[in-house]
């Protein structure tokens, strides 16, 4: 689930922001996209809430865990049948409409996971949970930037071609 959530974060934070840089947009428009990462800077707000309120019957991380990563899944479906869409439209105001709520809902999954890291591993196994986390937030970040960059939206062209070719596709045809 830290994957998870890592995936979808750097896509929203990093990944369209570069797309979006990729079509002009002013630096005003590219501010308004950092909004999008601030639930997860604050969500020591959050954590008594999450730690407060909870279903008995479903359990204390449950009740946060499951509804978010429903929720987060729709929205992030909804959106990958709109995202070409918007890119092209330069409308950052619907990525900070759809980005918003699904890094919201996986800030509120991240407390409820930490909780749950710290009532399933024993006290002498911290640091194994901890590493769990940085490998899992590390290798989303990879695969949800890093990777993409190489491998598919990005054209570069040829300086002696006008055709825009993806980044993997122009790595392939220099060997």
């Amino acid at each position: 689930l830290y994957l998870l959530q890592t995936v979808s974060l750097t896509f929203f934070v990093e990944t369209m922001e570069l797309y979006m840089m990729e079509k002009k947009i002013t630096i005003s428009e590219l501010c308004m996209l950092s909004f999008i990462s601030y639930p997860f800077p604050f969500k020591f707000l959050l954590a008594p809430i999450a730690d407060r309120f909870y279903s008995k019957k479903f359990g204390r991380q449950k009740s946060y865990v499951v509804p978010s990563q429903y929720l987060a899944g729709l929205l992030i479906i909804v959106f990958s049948y709109k995202v070409e869409q918007i890119i092209d439209e330069r409308n950052v105001v619907a990525i900070m409409l759809f980005g918003f709520p699904i890094v919201f809902c996986f800030s509120i999954q991240d407390i409820a996971l930490d909780s749950w890291l710290v009532t399933l591993v024993k006290p002498e196994n911290y640091a194994w949970g901890g590493s769990c986390y940085y490998l899992a937030f590390y290798t989303g970040g990879l695969i949800s930037f890093n990777m993409v960059i190489h491998l598919s939206l990005i054209h570069i062209s040829e300086p002696t071609r006008q055709a825009e070719i993806s980044y993997a596709v122009f790595c392939l045809k220099k060997k």
